[in-house]
């Protein structure tokens, strides 16, 4: 299943590791870049840089 995640804090991070962990197409969206490196650092996900409830933003390809 393809999951979007918008914010990578507590729960999001939590989310994001159990989703990817069960083998599923997660991409995070947070706005703050030093937590988007620290998740694309940590996890199996596409992470994406931006604000979450920006329609440009959520149309951006992932980082990687």
């Amino acid at each position: 299943m393809k999951v979007v995640i918008v914010g990578a804090g507590e729960v999001g991070s939590y989310l994001s590791l159990v989703l990817s962990t069960e083998g599923h197409d997660v991409t995070v969206v947070d706005k703050n870049a030093d937590t988007c490196r620290r998740i694309d650092d940590q996890l199996d996900v596409r992470v994406i840089h931006g604000n979450g409830g920006s329609a440009a933003v959520l149309k951006k390809r992932p980082c990687r």
